[in-house]
């Protein structure tokens, strides 16, 4: 068998930073065309970015990329943070004079951990604004000049999560009419909460009533009004009353004339679930 010979071709791939002119649909690419761009921040004025960046190679050279400020105009950029470990998630501040970011080991782009370190926007000594902290940053944003709020990583598990309800699907669906469910929980990545949106439509009485096994519940009432049936007894409800309710408890809901929208807090759970379900016998009277 011959050896194999020869040179080994490697492709160097290109990011840049790139803009459309909204007047006349053309593309600029700005960056140089030997710099990767791996992340970038507008700065708040629109002339530039703060970006993590590497000459050559983007897969080889992400763990030594460093941070500039790119000059939105004219493509320059200028390096003003060299770090000692990897960078990632860099943000301008609101005032335009800083950018944060965060450092430390990573493994590979995308798994993000270290600590929040914060650079003049012209240059300069970073500071370490998370130096005791015992878990791990894992994404920033500037909420003021003075403010920087954060996701992090404790133990292996995130510490913080965020889900909008009414972009969670629907559950229930044909099952059962005139009814919505959105099941946030796993959404959440939550090891004891749950957090829920129920929609019922106007008049609707559910004919399903459930309990469980282990959760308490608390119920918020956040649009509409209707009525809950607690094991026998039927209660009114309209917007913005808390309803706690105990794990035992058969619980159903009816909606009035305008609908009803309720939010379910739940605790913790078994991973195979807690619920009970039963008919709901509402009284004929009300």
């Amino acid at each position: 068998m011959t050896p194999l010979a020869g040179v080994v071709d490697q492709k160097i791939y290109e990011q840049r930073i790139a803009t459309i002119d909204l007047g006349n649909n053309r593309l600029t690419q700005v960056t140089p065309t030997d710099v990767y761009v791996y992340e970038y921040d507008w700065t708040p004025d629109g002339r530039g970015w703060a970006a993590s960046a590497a000459h050559g190679s983007g897969d080889n050279n992400w763990w030594l990329a460093r941070l500039y400020l790119v000059n939105a105009q004219t493509g320059e950029m200028r390096e003003i943070y060299k770090p000692k470990l990897q960078i990632a998630d860099p943000h301008v501040s609101p005032d335009g004079k800083d950018v944060a970011f965060i450092e430390g080991l990573m493994s590979d782009a995308g798994l993000t951990g270290g600590e929040i370190f914060v650079v003049p926007a012209t240059g300069g000594a970073a500071r370490n604004l998370t130096p005791n902290s015992k878990t791990s940053p894992s994404a920033l944003a500037w909420a003021t000049p003075d403010l920087i709020v954060f996701a992090q990583n404790a133990d292996g598990n995130s510490s913080f999560a965020t889900v909008n309800l009414l972009e969670v699907e629907d559950s229930v669906g044909d099952r059962a009419p005139g009814i919505e469910g959105r099941f946030a929980r796993k959404h959440l990545d939550s090891r004891d909460l749950g957090v829920s949106l129920f929609h019922y439509a106007p008049n609707l009485r559910s004919p399903v009533a459930h309990s469980h096994r282990e959760q308490e519940e608390a119920y918020v009432v956040v649009a509409g009004s209707g009525r809950v049936l607690i094991d026998d007894e039927v209660h009114d409800v309209r917007q913005w009353d808390v309803l706690r309710v105990a794990p035992d408890v058969m619980r159903a809901f009816e909606a009035g004339p305008e609908g009803l929208e309720i939010i379910a807090v739940g605790g913790p759970r078994p991973e195979d679930g807690d619920g009970v379900m039963g008919t709901a016998t509402w009284p004929e009277a009300h």
